[in-house]
């Protein structure tokens, strides 16, 4: 009973691979046939985190330095998010915007050998000065921010 239980843990994950193929998902197969079962399960969780909390920059960040998902950090930016920006009259369409080349900008970090690196400088760069300017209140300021970061990075990563 045990083993059968053991393939059917393994059948799963493998389902979860397929259907991650079939929707164009490759993270999720990542690390399967060099790193094993445990390997690939991990970097699937980490990438569906990123991927259901909307942040995916500042996720990836804060991944970086080891935060767990409900940080302090992610909770005031998706607040900032949710509560503030999708409000104003261009937030929907910068919400898209970033939907759109947040995850293409993460995927090329990660594939980089001093991807640490640029996280610490994205979070001292801009997102340490957008967290206080959301602590302050100052949301414009923290949108301008986060704007000028995603253009920047989007000229770097993705050209």
């Amino acid at each position: 009973i045990m083993n059968e239980s053991k393939n059917w843990d393994r059948m799963d994950i493998l389902r979860g691979q397929i259907n991650s193929i079939k929707n164009n998902d490759r993270s999720a197969f990542l690390g399967f046939t060099a790193g094993g079962l445990q390997k690939n399960k991990e970097e699937a969780e980490r990438m569906e985190r990123i991927k259901n909390g909307g942040c995916f920059i500042t996720t990836a960040v804060c991944d970086s330095f080891g935060k767990a998902d409900d940080c302090y950090e992610l909770t005031a930016f998706r607040n900032f998010r949710d509560k503030w920006l999708a409000l104003q009259s261009d937030g929907k369409n910068l919400i898209a915007e970033y939907y759109e080349v947040a995850p293409k900008i993460v995927e090329k970090i990660n594939s980089l050998t001093n991807s640490a690196e640029i996280y610490k400088n994205i979070w001292s760069d801009y997102l340490q000065n957008c967290l206080k300017s959301i602590e302050v209140g100052d949301n414009v300021n923290c949108k301008k921010i986060y704007v000028e970061m995603v253009n920047a990075l989007k000229e770097k990563f993705l050209k």
